[in-house]
């Protein structure tokens, strides 16, 4: 299996939902070529935690779906949207890549 836990002593409980058929193969994509560096990566479900220590404890995230690039989603996240809005309103600052 190519999805682990962050810890040894947590088990992955993973129930699947597919609303349509668009977000079913983004997820369930069965791709054989090289793997590509996430950053490359198409077709991508991905979480953006805050990491802040005053957002830390609430455990609260950003879930989001792209076709295009990780990379160029996130560029975009810089110019607008919820990461970069959350960035603004809870913490005064500017999202940046680092």
């Amino acid at each position: 299996s190519n999805t682990k836990c962050n810890s040894d002593n947590e088990h992955l409980r993973l129930i699947i939902y597919y609303k349509n058929h668009t977000i079913a193969s983004l997820v369930s994509k069965n791709n054989q070529s090289a793997k590509l560096s996430e950053l490359k990566q198409t077709n991508v479900v991905y979480e953006y935690k805050c990491s802040h220590e005053d957002c830390e404890p609430h455990n609260r995230s950003y879930i989001g779906v792209t076709t295009t690039t990780l990379s160029r989603r996130l560029t975009m996240h810089l110019g607008s949207g919820g990461p970069k809005n959350h960035e603004m309103q809870e913490h005064n600052e500017t999202l940046t890549r680092e």
